[in-house]
């Protein structure tokens, strides 16, 4: 977790950071005359070229990847550079020479900062009130613009009070813990399952978290239940699906 000026870019010097600007030159120029008009902007590093998240989609990111994130302030930007585990040196390397350009083409100052994948700084986290999902995978993977006919099951592993990270985890009962809160994710069914001594902070970030998802993902097609308060059928529909 690093905070630094404008001139910092972490690990990358020389020769080697020179090589990165070089490659993300010849594929940028359209983004450099346009970007820093929004109030966020994020961008996920493919083959060198920094492509446009949709906002849809801001606070979920592939560890696989690394991206920047591009903050309008009152008098200057903040410029984040993201790296997942799983991100490789030339996706790493490429995001850190892409904010040593923005710097250079923004009209207004800027603060760099490096993030680190569950370890990002709390400027970062006040960014995504619905909390930070962290998604299994790379550029490979994408994102669609399309509605599944077929949902795959997923549990999300809700951590934070304040400021909340989301990991996905195996769909097991054994996945769960009497100090953390979870949602499960069949699709058009959700559910949200508090640990006996998860506190009440955390039991609202993760109501939050679910309701989020049957809003902004499922267009409120979804159906929320949070499973201490559901049916016995309804109970008995989470276990199964974690595996009885």
């Amino acid at each position: 977790m690093v905070e630094a000026d404008d001139d910092y870019v972490g690990p990358l010097y020389g020769e080697d950071l020179d090589e990165y600007i070089n490659k993300l030159k010849a594929k940028a120029v359209a983004f450099f005359a346009q970007a820093g008009q929004d109030p966020m902007e994020i961008y996920r590093i493919e083959q060198f070229e920094p492509i446009k998240q949709d906002p849809e989609f801001h606070g979920k990111f592939y560890t696989g990847d690394s991206y920047v994130v591009l903050k309008k302030q009152r008098n200057c930007y903040e410029i984040h550079y993201w790296h997942g585990k799983e991100a490789t040196s030339d996706e790493m390397g490429s995001s850190a020479a892409l904010s040593v350009q923005l710097s250079a083409n923004l009209p207004m100052g800027s603060r760099h900062h490096l993030e680190e994948q569950e370890m990002e700084t709390d400027l970062f986290m006040t960014y995504f009130k619905a909390g930070l999902f962290y998604l299994e995978g790379g550029v490979e993977s994408g994102f669609k613009h399309v509605e599944p006919d077929v949902y795959e099951p997923r549990l999300l592993h809700i951590k934070g009070k304040r400021y909340p990270r989301v990991f996905s985890v195996a769909v097991s009962g054994d996945s769960l813990n009497e100090g953390d809160c979870f949602v499960l994710d069949l699709g058009l069914q959700l559910y949200c399952w508090f640990g006996s001594e998860a506190n009440m902070f955390e039991k609202a970030k993760a109501g939050e978290i679910a309701q989020a998802i049957k809003q902004n993902d499922r267009k409120m097609k979804a159906n929320l239940d949070f499973v201490q308060e559901a049916t016995p059928e309804g109970q008995a529909a989470f276990w199964e699906a974690l595996g009885g």
